[in-house]
């Protein structure tokens, strides 16, 4: 295990460490209880940097987080998903007039929804990139063409020799897992044709800090990119933003747009929370943390059957942060067959198909960047009590 001391963007010393404690990977669902609980914890935390950017400072190898254990996330397995990609990639296709001689390449590319979508829209030739293997082949069942590879100076010659260069690069949810910024921007630049369009959604660090959205840390994510992190970022490499929306996509995240440029690009900043905020948003975690186990504890004092909602990432770093367990949450309720009769990692709570819902008699709601969705799918069937980050955030702000 490698650690960061410095601020991966301004290369400056951390301000300020926020601790979550030990946590394993947290998307590694395993078919054994055993095996879910050998999974090794190491130290989760993200140091914070004066140009407003979160760094993970322990380095966890992207083959211990993608390659070694099958990848479980797919896009199309959530409706949210599905329609973020849908109605993007309906805006791409219009926007920048893709047609049948264009090509468009995706990194992190997953089952392909994306690309799948724009090519019904475009009629574009596609390609997708994905180090994961399961999840690479089920693009592939899509007829997505797709490489098995981290996405890197290396894949991008190589495209660039048996294909062409790009008129759209897309990655979405995919930059801040990236652990070479330098590497991977460059690939970009070397990739895209001269007035080929760049198009990166990453979660919002501002969004995170206001929700207390401390779910959205884990060892999968290297960076957490504010606006004013992402224009000294695309500066450096002359790489100019055209501009940056902010989508509601994962319960707040930025979408921007650049083409690279040989002019010197204009140093844009933008306003930078302050570290009483942060220091806050440490303090609101605790207390999401001790509202969480309060519940757990007054429903097992009852002897009430607990479930939770969603087998997300997000998810098991809430269940570890609050050192939940199966002694506490008897099962968790998922509709992906890649998670169903597995075990979270460290907390090791069962999967089952959520058509076992009339089973539980309360409810952890676990990912709450879909909690709207989740509340309204379950709770609309029962009157059974109920927990969310969501909701206790709402009450904090009261």
């Amino acid at each position: 295990m490698q650690k960061n001391n410095n601020c991966s963007i301004c290369k400056k010393k951390f301000i300020k460490i926020i601790d979550l404690g030990l946590h394993p990977c947290a998307d590694t669902f395993l078919n054994s209880k055993h095996n879910a609980n050998l999974l090794p914890k190491l130290p989760l935390q993200v140091g914070y940097c004066s140009c407003f950017h979160f760094t993970a400072i322990n380095k966890v190898s992207g083959y211990e987080r993608y390659q070694k254990f099958k990848y479980s996330y797919t896009a199309n397995n959530s409706p949210v998903s599905r329609n973020h990609f849908k109605t993007i990639a309906e805006k791409l296709a219009k926007k920048i007039r893709l047609n049948n001689k264009s090509f468009v390449v995706e990194a992190g590319s997953n089952d392909g929804t994306f690309l799948n979508a724009i090519k019904k829209f475009s009629k574009s030739k596609v390609l997708g990139v994905d180090p994961s293997k399961n999840v690479s082949k089920l693009a592939r069942k899509k007829g997505i063409k797709t490489i098995t590879s981290f996405f890197n100076l290396k894949t991008a010659k190589f495209i660039i020799q048996k294909y062409s260069k790009t008129d759209l690069f897309f990655g979405a949810n995919v930059f801040n897992h990236v652990d070479d910024l330098v590497n991977f921007l460059e690939s970009v630049k070397k990739i895209i044709k001269p007035n080929g369009l760049i198009v990166i959604e990453v979660p919002d660090l501002e969004s995170l800090i206001n929700k207390v959205g401390f779910d959205t840390i884990y060892h999968e994510h290297r960076n957490y990119f504010s606006e004013n992190s992402l224009h000294k970022l695309f500066r450096k490499h002359k790489i100019k933003i055209i501009r940056i929306e902010k989508i509601n996509y994962m319960s707040g995240s930025l979408r921007v747009y650049a083409q690279k440029s040989n002019k010197n690009i204009k140093n844009i900043k933008k306003r930078v929370i302050s570290l009483k905020k942060i220091i806050q948003f440490e303090k609101k975690m605790m207390v999401v943390k001790n509202k969480i186990i309060e519940f757990v504890y007054k429903m097992k004092k009852q002897n009430k059957i607990i479930a939770g909602v969603g087998a997300a990432t997000k998810g098991n770093t809430l269940l570890n942060y609050c050192n939940l367990t199966s002694e506490h949450i008897d099962f968790i309720l998922d509709k992906s067959k890649l998670k169903i009769g597995k075990y979270t990692p460290g907390s090791c709570i069962k999967i089952v198909d959520e058509n076992r819902y009339k089973d539980f008699q309360a409810l952890i709601i676990l990912p709450w960047n879909i909690s709207k969705y989740l509340l309204k799918k379950f709770t609309k069937k029962t009157r059974k009590p109920y927990i969310s980050v969501q909701n206790i955030v709402k009450k904090l702000k009261k």
